[in-house]
């Protein structure tokens, strides 16, 4: 059965790198083209079977299940895949590939960008899927002022099957966006006018090998196979998303059979299922966490270069990794080695108590300072600090331990704060881009987090980062741009970044399942032995 379906990868409205002109018809089958998010994947066979139903957990449930043009949540990412696709997805490599449409290409001075889209697509109403449709989708966004659409001025439909975006020049985060952004869900036009978006936010009518059947809040999200789907009917008859917030019930209900996978485990969950031989076990890339100084502050003895990296030399990353129960790996920059702009050339800071001592010497504070620590509750495990405030102990800096709640957390970040370190995120699963990643996150220009210290050498070739148009080039720019924001100048102090376990009983086949942010699958490949 030939599958050549391309399913969108999700997530929030991030963004990632640019797959420029020459992006040919996709020929390659769905599970070998969707992107690699898992470390493993289930056990394969040769003969698939079909029919069943794959049942899944899931702690958070959905407000939207594929209205275009609204803000999306983690639920409602990982709940629509099965029935809602985009114009592109991300591929392996962690770029733009082909999904709804075909191919694409900016024009000469970057102030259009278009769209050629595959044809013989139905919606799962029997209505047609083409260039009206997605102006239709993609419209809303743009009315509703969706960043993701900041920099396209209009949306031609030049014919049935080629969509224009008129743009103010060239944006790295576009192309990315219609993988994954608020205002890519491509949803049938006329189930959404005739039934509203309110009802549309709950009652999702895609392209997608799923068709949408029923929908309880914080209960469970049912799908049934689509048999006309674009590219191939699926193995399973149907999908099922079953939502259950208690992580406690969450596990008696996977251990009794309920369902055939669970995501969202904690690393001493995981390391229960694991041990007991029961299950397969995976695990997906996520955020590298880090420590922010405020460095940009003249009073802080984060302000000299020799302190900053007095505590990440103090800092025993290993040890700090291993309270993932195996779930966190050791990381000595801002991306993890899956991400595209990883610079394996970069040494950092090994652990070194001694080398420590040394710097806050020549620094001027031989006899170390005073100090706070903020991470947010519910995000990062407390075991991590009392590791990182015994390290800073051991080479005079006494660091007091402030954990905070979202909101405060938030607002501390946006304000600035004195003579800390900030725990911070910094998303790094594939299809985060990751200079954009950093614009909005660790640079001068960011909203998100002030206070800290950025040289002006990092800031400059962050921007011609952004405005780099061809692949190749912009890989070794992002590559050289973390070089010297870790070597050169230990702008932050990366600590860990996280593996995201999740259990599948031996009997789910074929295909791979993975989550990124919110939960990624590839479900027309899928197959259960019976």
């Amino acid at each position: 059965m030939k599958k050549s379906a391309l399913l969108i990868i999700l997530a929030i409205a991030v963004i990632s790198g640019m797959l420029m002109s020459g992006c040919g018809e996709q020929t390659t089958t769905p599970a070998t083209t969707t992107a690699v998010q898992a470390t493993t994947t289930a056990p394969t066979s040769t003969t698939p079977q079909t029919g069943g139903w794959l049942k899944l957990i899931y702690a958070d449930g959905p407000g939207n299940l594929g209205a275009p043009g609204i803000s999306v949540a983690p639920g409602d990412c990982r709940s629509m895949v099965p029935c809602i696709e985009n114009l592109v997805r991300i591929g392996e490599d962690g770029l733009p590939a082909p999904a709804l449409s075909t191919s694409w290409e900016y024009n000469a001075d970057y102030s259009a960008l278009t769209f050629h889209l595959r044809k013989g697509v139905k919606f799962h109403d029997g209505t047609d899927f083409n260039a009206a449709a997605v102006k239709f989708c993609l419209d809303i966004g743009k009315a509703n002022k969706r960043r993701d659409m900041t920099s396209v001025t209009s949306i031609d439909a030049v014919d049935d099957y080629t969509v224009r975006l008129n743009t103010t020049g060239f944006d790295a985060s576009l192309l990315p966006s219609f993988a994954f952004g608020n205002s890519a869900h491509i949803m049938s036009p006329t189930a959404y006018q005739k039934n509203g978006k309110e009802w549309a936010q709950t009652h999702p009518v895609g392209t997608g090998p799923f068709k949408f059947v029923s929908f309880q809040r914080d209960v469970s999200v049912k799908y049934e196979r689509f048999d006309d789907y674009w590219g191939g009917k699926a193995y399973l008859d149907g999908i099922e998303l079953l939502i259950i917030a208690d992580p406690t019930m969450a596990m008696l209900s996977f251990k009794s059979g309920d369902a055939n996978v669970i995501y969202d485990l904690e690393g001493n969950e995981a390391a229960e299922l694991k041990s007991s031989g029961k299950y397969t076990m995976t695990t997906t890339p996520e955020d590298v966490y880090a420590l922010l100084p405020d460095s940009a502050n003249p009073d802080s003895p984060y302000n000299k270069l020799k302190v900053r990296q007095a505590v990440q030399y103090a800092l025993n990353l290993q040890t700090i990794a291993d309270t993932g129960k195996g779930y966190n790996v050791v990381c000595n920059q801002l991306f993890g080695s899956w991400n595209w702009a990883h610079n394996k050339d970069i040494v950092g800071y090994p652990y070194n108590p001694d080398k420590a001592k040394q710097l806050l010497k020549e620094a001027g504070y031989e006899n170390g300072f005073e100090t706070t620590i903020y991470y947010t509750t519910g995000v990062s495990p407390e075991d991590v600090f009392l590791i990182a405030q015994k390290n800073l102990a051991d080479v005079g800096i006494k660091a007091k331990i402030e954990p905070m709640t979202s909101a405060a957390m938030s607002q501390l970040t946006a304000g600035g704060w004195k003579n800390g370190l900030v725990v911070s995120q910094i998303p790094g699963w594939l299809g985060a881009d990751p200079p954009a990643q950093l614009v909005s996150r660790n640079s001068v220009k960011s909203t998100l987090v002030k206070g800290v210290f950025y040289p002006d050498e990092y800031e400059q070739l962050l921007v011609k980062t952004n405005a780099e148009a061809d692949n190749a080039k912009r890989k070794t720019m992002a590559q050289e741009l973390c070089k010297i924001a870790i070597d050169d100048y230990c702008v932050l102090m990366p600590l860990y970044t996280t593996l995201a376990p999740h259990a599948l009983y031996p009997d789910v086949k074929g295909g791979k399942l993975g989550t990124v942010w919110a939960s990624q699958y590839n479900p027309w490949d899928i197959w259960i032995s019976k």
